[in-house]
Protein backbone atom coordinates (compact mmCIF):
# COMPACT_ATOMS: atom_id res chain seq x y z
CA UNK A 1 0.00 0.00 0.00
CA UNK A 2 1.60 3.39 -1.39
CA UNK A 3 0.38 6.49 0.70
CA UNK A 4 2.13 9.77 0.15
CA UNK A 5 4.30 11.28 2.67
CA UNK A 6 2.91 14.81 2.34
CA UNK A 7 -0.70 13.91 2.96
CA UNK A 8 -1.45 13.04 7.15
CA UNK A 9 -2.36 8.84 7.00
CA UNK A 10 -5.86 8.96 9.31
CA UNK A 11 -6.00 5.98 12.33
CA UNK A 12 -9.29 4.77 13.73
CA UNK A 13 -8.51 4.16 17.33
CA UNK A 14 -6.31 5.11 20.25
CA UNK A 15 -5.82 1.83 21.62
CA UNK A 16 -2.49 -0.57 21.72
CA UNK A 17 -2.46 -1.04 17.96
CA UNK A 18 -3.45 2.32 16.53
CA UNK A 19 -1.41 4.53 18.88
CA UNK A 20 1.81 1.60 17.90
CA UNK A 21 0.96 2.70 14.39
CA UNK A 22 1.18 6.25 15.08
CA UNK A 23 4.48 5.82 16.42
CA UNK A 24 5.87 3.48 13.52
CA UNK A 25 4.57 6.11 11.41
CA UNK A 26 6.09 9.09 12.60
CA UNK A 27 9.27 7.21 12.78
CA UNK A 28 8.82 6.50 8.85
CA UNK A 29 8.39 10.17 7.77
CA UNK A 30 4.91 10.21 7.60
CA UNK A 31 2.34 12.60 9.41
CA UNK A 32 -0.46 9.99 10.99
CA UNK A 33 -3.38 11.28 13.05
CA UNK A 34 -5.40 9.26 15.70
CA UNK A 35 -8.47 9.88 16.09
CA UNK A 36 -10.26 8.03 19.41
CA UNK A 37 -13.41 8.58 20.58
CA UNK A 38 -13.04 8.94 24.26
CA UNK A 39 -10.98 11.90 26.12
CA UNK A 40 -8.16 9.62 26.39
CA UNK A 41 -6.13 6.48 25.35
CA UNK A 42 -6.56 3.70 27.73
CA UNK A 43 -10.13 5.79 29.14
CA UNK A 44 -12.03 2.74 29.48
CA UNK A 45 -9.18 0.43 31.28
CA UNK A 46 -8.90 0.59 35.13
CA UNK A 47 -5.38 -0.47 35.97
CA UNK A 48 -6.35 -3.87 35.09
CA UNK A 49 -2.88 -5.98 34.90
CA UNK A 50 -2.42 -7.71 31.21
CA UNK A 51 0.59 -9.65 29.63
CA UNK A 52 2.81 -9.63 26.82
CA UNK A 53 3.31 -13.23 26.31
CA UNK A 54 6.08 -14.73 25.42
CA UNK A 55 5.82 -18.07 23.77
CA UNK A 56 4.70 -16.99 20.55
CA UNK A 57 5.78 -13.63 18.30
CA UNK A 58 9.09 -13.10 20.45
CA UNK A 59 10.48 -14.28 23.50
CA UNK A 60 11.12 -11.25 24.92
CA UNK A 61 8.57 -8.04 24.16
CA UNK A 62 10.07 -5.77 26.22
CA UNK A 63 13.42 -5.96 23.99
CA UNK A 64 11.11 -5.68 20.83
CA UNK A 65 10.24 -2.18 22.47
CA UNK A 66 13.67 -1.07 22.21
CA UNK A 67 14.03 -2.21 18.95
CA UNK A 68 11.25 -0.24 17.27
CA UNK A 69 12.68 2.59 19.50
CA UNK A 70 10.13 2.85 22.14
CA UNK A 71 11.14 4.18 24.91
CA UNK A 72 10.30 2.00 27.56
CA UNK A 73 8.70 4.57 30.35
CA UNK A 74 5.44 2.15 31.09
CA UNK A 75 6.02 -0.31 34.27
CA UNK A 76 6.58 -3.59 34.02
CA UNK A 77 7.10 -6.88 35.64
CA UNK A 78 8.39 -10.38 34.17
CA UNK A 79 6.58 -13.32 35.67
CA UNK A 80 8.26 -16.41 35.44
CA UNK A 81 5.83 -18.34 37.98
CA UNK A 82 2.59 -19.55 37.92
CA UNK A 83 0.36 -21.40 40.30
CA UNK A 84 -2.61 -23.06 38.42
CA UNK A 85 -5.72 -24.46 40.34
CA UNK A 86 -8.31 -27.32 39.59
CA UNK A 87 -11.34 -28.57 41.76
CA UNK A 88 -9.90 -32.08 41.98
CA UNK A 89 -6.73 -32.11 41.63
CA UNK A 90 -3.79 -30.68 43.57
CA UNK A 91 -2.67 -27.21 42.74
CA UNK A 92 0.64 -27.28 40.22
CA UNK A 93 3.14 -24.73 40.28
CA UNK A 94 4.83 -23.88 36.71
CA UNK A 95 8.78 -21.97 37.30
CA UNK A 96 10.92 -21.42 34.57
CA UNK A 97 13.75 -19.37 34.19
CA UNK A 98 12.30 -16.92 31.99
CA UNK A 99 9.31 -15.28 32.04
CA UNK A 100 6.26 -16.61 30.89
CA UNK A 101 4.58 -13.06 30.77
CA UNK A 102 5.92 -9.48 31.22
CA UNK A 103 3.05 -7.71 32.82
CA UNK A 104 1.76 -3.61 32.17
CA UNK A 105 -0.97 -2.69 33.89
CA UNK A 106 -3.95 -0.35 31.46
CA UNK A 107 -5.38 3.00 30.97
CA UNK A 108 -4.47 6.43 31.84
CA UNK A 109 -2.32 6.64 34.82
CA UNK A 110 1.00 7.42 34.48
CA UNK A 111 2.92 4.23 34.27
CA UNK A 112 0.32 2.33 32.63
CA UNK A 113 0.94 1.49 29.04
CA UNK A 114 -1.28 3.11 26.82
CA UNK A 115 -0.93 6.22 28.95
CA UNK A 116 2.77 6.42 28.10
CA UNK A 117 2.64 5.19 24.52
CA UNK A 118 0.27 8.35 24.12
CA UNK A 119 2.80 10.40 25.42
CA UNK A 120 5.31 9.30 23.25
CA UNK A 121 3.09 9.84 20.43
CA UNK A 122 2.34 12.88 21.17
CA UNK A 123 6.32 13.68 21.63
CA UNK A 124 7.06 12.81 18.56
CA UNK A 125 4.68 14.81 17.08
CA UNK A 126 1.86 12.42 16.04
CA UNK A 127 -1.37 13.98 16.13
CA UNK A 128 -4.47 12.93 18.45
CA UNK A 129 -7.86 13.80 17.75
CA UNK A 130 -9.69 13.35 20.87
CA UNK A 131 -13.79 12.86 21.68
CA UNK A 132 -14.47 12.42 17.82
CA UNK A 133 -15.23 9.41 14.87
CA UNK A 134 -14.21 10.82 11.22
CA UNK A 135 -15.99 9.35 8.14
CA UNK A 136 -14.85 5.96 7.13
CA UNK A 137 -14.36 7.13 3.97
CA UNK A 138 -10.99 9.04 5.08
CA UNK A 139 -9.60 6.48 7.59
CA UNK A 140 -6.94 4.22 6.09
CA UNK A 141 -5.96 1.97 9.28
CA UNK A 142 -8.69 0.33 11.28
CA UNK A 143 -7.77 -0.33 14.90
CA UNK A 144 -10.79 0.15 16.89
CA UNK A 145 -11.19 -3.62 18.53
CA UNK A 146 -13.55 -5.74 17.99
CA UNK A 147 -16.90 -5.78 16.28
CA UNK A 148 -17.75 -9.46 16.73
CA UNK A 149 -17.72 -11.09 20.09
CA UNK A 150 -16.27 -14.76 20.12
CA UNK A 151 -15.08 -14.26 23.89
CA UNK A 152 -16.33 -12.52 26.99
CA UNK A 153 -14.60 -11.61 29.73
CA UNK A 154 -15.02 -10.43 33.57
CA UNK A 155 -13.46 -9.18 36.14
CA UNK A 156 -12.53 -7.01 39.18
CA UNK A 157 -9.39 -4.88 40.26
CA UNK A 158 -8.94 -3.65 44.01
CA UNK A 159 -6.00 -3.46 46.09
CA UNK A 160 -4.59 -5.22 48.94
CA UNK A 161 -0.94 -6.00 50.24
CA UNK A 162 -0.71 -9.31 49.23
CA UNK A 163 2.91 -9.55 47.74
CA UNK A 164 3.07 -10.12 44.10
CA UNK A 165 1.58 -13.83 42.73
CA UNK A 166 0.18 -15.22 39.57
CA UNK A 167 -2.51 -17.60 39.82
CA UNK A 168 -4.73 -19.61 36.66
CA UNK A 169 -7.84 -21.07 37.55
CA UNK A 170 -8.39 -24.04 35.41
CA UNK A 171 -11.34 -24.97 37.27
CA UNK A 172 -14.46 -26.76 35.01
CA UNK A 173 -16.66 -25.94 37.60
CA UNK A 174 -15.87 -22.36 36.54
CA UNK A 175 -15.61 -22.74 33.00
CA UNK A 176 -14.73 -25.56 31.15
CA UNK A 177 -13.68 -23.79 27.93
CA UNK A 178 -12.00 -21.09 29.27
CA UNK A 179 -9.81 -19.84 32.30
CA UNK A 180 -9.54 -17.53 35.56
CA UNK A 181 -6.53 -15.72 36.60
CA UNK A 182 -5.48 -13.53 39.59
CA UNK A 183 -2.63 -11.46 39.00
CA UNK A 184 -1.12 -9.12 42.05
CA UNK A 185 1.36 -6.81 41.48
CA UNK A 186 2.61 -4.20 43.51
CA UNK A 187 -0.44 -3.61 45.60
CA UNK A 188 -2.73 -4.21 43.06
CA UNK A 189 -4.70 -7.29 42.01
CA UNK A 190 -7.01 -7.89 38.36
CA UNK A 191 -9.55 -11.29 39.14
CA UNK A 192 -10.66 -11.38 36.02
CA UNK A 193 -12.83 -15.28 34.34
CA UNK A 194 -12.32 -15.26 30.37
CA UNK A 195 -15.43 -17.37 28.64
CA UNK A 196 -17.61 -18.24 25.93
CA UNK A 197 -21.22 -16.93 26.16
CA UNK A 198 -22.87 -19.99 26.57
CA UNK A 199 -20.91 -20.67 29.92
CA UNK A 200 -21.56 -16.77 30.92
CA UNK A 201 -24.19 -17.38 34.07
CA UNK A 202 -22.66 -15.89 37.20
CA UNK A 203 -19.25 -16.83 35.95
CA UNK A 204 -17.38 -14.11 38.34
CA UNK A 205 -18.89 -14.97 41.65
CA UNK A 206 -17.99 -18.43 40.83
CA UNK A 207 -14.06 -17.52 40.25
CA UNK A 208 -14.73 -15.10 43.29
CA UNK A 209 -16.06 -18.17 45.56
CA UNK A 210 -13.05 -20.27 44.09
CA UNK A 211 -10.36 -17.72 45.26
CA UNK A 212 -11.90 -17.27 48.39
CA UNK A 213 -11.85 -21.06 48.72
CA UNK A 214 -8.13 -22.55 47.16
CA UNK A 215 -6.35 -18.68 48.15
CA UNK A 216 -8.37 -17.44 51.63
CA UNK A 217 -8.13 -14.07 49.94
CA UNK A 218 -11.06 -11.56 51.18
CA UNK A 219 -12.20 -9.68 47.83
CA UNK A 220 -13.29 -6.07 48.98
CA UNK A 221 -16.91 -5.19 48.44
CA UNK A 222 -15.76 -2.00 46.85
CA UNK A 223 -13.30 -3.68 43.99
CA UNK A 224 -13.57 -1.69 40.62
CA UNK A 225 -15.88 -4.00 38.20
CA UNK A 226 -14.60 -4.61 34.29
CA UNK A 227 -16.11 -6.30 31.50
CA UNK A 228 -15.04 -6.58 27.87
CA UNK A 229 -15.56 -9.31 24.85
CA UNK A 230 -12.86 -10.38 22.37
CA UNK A 231 -12.65 -10.71 18.38
CA UNK A 232 -10.83 -13.89 17.46
CA UNK A 233 -11.51 -14.11 14.40
CA UNK A 234 -8.94 -15.46 11.40
CA UNK A 235 -11.15 -15.12 8.67
CA UNK A 236 -11.82 -11.14 9.70
CA UNK A 237 -11.12 -8.64 7.07
CA UNK A 238 -7.25 -7.72 6.91
CA UNK A 239 -7.64 -4.84 3.91
CA UNK A 240 -11.13 -4.06 2.40
CA UNK A 241 -12.22 -3.33 -0.51
CA UNK A 242 -11.06 0.91 -0.04
CA UNK A 243 -7.45 -0.59 0.62
CA UNK A 244 -7.83 0.29 4.11
CA UNK A 245 -5.98 -2.11 6.58
CA UNK A 246 -6.96 -3.69 9.77
CA UNK A 247 -4.80 -4.26 12.58
CA UNK A 248 -5.33 -5.19 16.32
CA UNK A 249 -8.79 -7.17 17.15
CA UNK A 250 -10.28 -5.37 14.45
CA UNK A 251 -8.28 -7.65 12.06
CA UNK A 252 -9.28 -10.61 14.01
CA UNK A 253 -5.68 -10.58 15.51
CA UNK A 254 -5.37 -12.84 18.68
CA UNK A 255 -3.86 -15.27 19.84
CA UNK A 256 -6.69 -17.97 20.54
CA UNK A 257 -5.45 -19.98 23.68
CA UNK A 258 -4.41 -17.65 26.75
CA UNK A 259 -2.94 -13.95 25.17
CA UNK A 260 -3.70 -11.06 26.08
CA UNK A 261 -3.89 -9.41 22.38
CA UNK A 262 -1.26 -6.61 22.91
CA UNK A 263 1.23 -8.78 21.04
CA UNK A 264 -1.28 -9.02 17.79
CA UNK A 265 -1.80 -5.70 18.35
CA UNK A 266 1.71 -4.55 18.46
CA UNK A 267 3.12 -6.52 15.47
CA UNK A 268 -0.03 -5.98 13.28
CA UNK A 269 0.66 -2.41 13.43
CA UNK A 270 4.22 -2.96 12.49
CA UNK A 271 3.34 -4.94 9.28
CA UNK A 272 0.73 -2.61 8.47
CA UNK A 273 2.88 0.46 8.58
CA UNK A 274 5.70 -1.71 6.57
CA UNK A 275 3.41 -2.09 3.70
CA UNK A 276 3.07 1.28 3.84
CA UNK A 277 6.99 2.40 3.80
CA UNK A 278 8.15 0.01 1.60
CA UNK A 279 5.55 -0.56 -0.48
CA UNK A 280 4.74 -3.88 0.45
CA UNK A 281 1.71 -6.42 0.58
CA UNK A 282 -0.11 -6.28 3.80
CA UNK A 283 -1.74 -9.76 3.18
CA UNK A 284 0.79 -11.21 2.45
CA UNK A 285 2.77 -9.89 5.38
CA UNK A 286 0.25 -11.21 7.70
CA UNK A 287 -0.22 -14.50 5.98
CA UNK A 288 4.12 -14.81 6.80
CA UNK A 289 4.10 -13.28 10.02
CA UNK A 290 0.71 -13.66 12.10
CA UNK A 291 -1.24 -16.06 10.43
CA UNK A 292 0.48 -19.09 11.34
CA UNK A 293 0.48 -17.98 15.23
CA UNK A 294 -2.77 -17.72 14.99
CA UNK A 295 -3.49 -21.27 12.98
CA UNK A 296 -1.07 -22.93 15.80
CA UNK A 297 -2.88 -21.21 18.57
CA UNK A 298 -6.74 -21.70 17.25
CA UNK A 299 -5.79 -25.63 16.57
CA UNK A 300 -4.43 -25.21 20.22
CA UNK A 301 -7.71 -23.86 21.67
CA UNK A 302 -9.93 -26.41 19.42
CA UNK A 303 -7.56 -29.17 21.66
CA UNK A 304 -7.86 -27.38 24.65
CA UNK A 305 -11.60 -27.56 24.79
CA UNK A 306 -11.94 -30.95 23.94
CA UNK A 307 -9.81 -31.68 27.45
CA UNK A 308 -11.20 -32.44 30.51
CA UNK A 309 -9.78 -31.14 34.12
CA UNK A 310 -8.02 -33.97 34.83
CA UNK A 311 -6.21 -33.90 31.39
CA UNK A 312 -5.51 -30.22 31.74
CA UNK A 313 -3.86 -31.38 35.27
CA UNK A 314 -1.45 -34.00 33.65
CA UNK A 315 -0.59 -31.28 31.03
CA UNK A 316 0.50 -28.79 33.55
CA UNK A 317 1.92 -31.48 35.77
CA UNK A 318 4.43 -32.36 32.98
CA UNK A 319 4.80 -28.42 32.50
CA UNK A 320 5.88 -28.59 36.27
CA UNK A 321 8.08 -31.30 36.27
CA UNK A 322 9.92 -30.01 33.32
CA UNK A 323 13.02 -27.62 33.82
CA UNK A 324 12.21 -25.69 30.60
CA UNK A 325 8.33 -25.20 30.38
CA UNK A 326 8.28 -22.19 28.48
CA UNK A 327 10.32 -23.84 25.81
CA UNK A 328 7.24 -26.51 25.93
CA UNK A 329 5.06 -23.99 25.35
CA UNK A 330 6.88 -22.05 22.32
CA UNK A 331 7.38 -25.73 20.42
CA UNK A 332 3.43 -25.57 20.85
CA UNK A 333 2.70 -22.27 19.32
CA UNK A 334 4.98 -22.61 16.35
CA UNK A 335 3.44 -23.74 13.24
CA UNK A 336 4.95 -26.85 12.57
CA UNK A 337 4.53 -29.42 9.61
CA UNK A 338 2.79 -31.71 12.40
CA UNK A 339 0.31 -28.85 12.82
CA UNK A 340 0.22 -28.02 9.58
CA UNK A 341 -1.66 -31.21 9.07
CA UNK A 342 -3.72 -31.16 11.65
CA UNK A 343 -4.96 -27.97 11.06
CA UNK A 344 -5.69 -29.49 7.75
CA UNK A 345 -7.71 -31.89 9.32
CA UNK A 346 -9.68 -29.66 11.27
CA UNK A 347 -9.96 -27.26 8.78
CA UNK A 348 -11.85 -30.19 6.40
CA UNK A 349 -14.01 -30.90 10.21
CA UNK A 350 -14.69 -27.03 10.64
CA UNK A 351 -14.42 -24.97 7.53
CA UNK A 352 -12.32 -22.53 9.26
CA UNK A 353 -10.89 -20.95 6.35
Amino acid sequence: MKLSKHTPIKIQGGGIAGLSAGIFLKQAGYDPIIYEKNKACGFSRHGDIEGLETWNFCSNPIDFFTQLNIPIDFNFKPENKITVHFDNSPSVQIVDKNPFFYFVKRGMEKGNIDKELQTFALSIGCEIRFEYTPEIEHISIIATGSKKANAYIQGITFDTQLPDQTYLFLNDSITKTGYGYLVIWDGQATLSVAYKKSESQDILNKLKNKCKEKLEIDLPENANSFASYGSFDINAPKVDNDGRMFIGEAGGFQDYLFGFGMNSAIHSAYYAIKSIAHSEDYKLLIKKNIIPHMKASLLNRYLFEKLNEKQKYNICKQLSNSTQPLQILQKQSNYTFKKKLMFKLLNRKLNIL
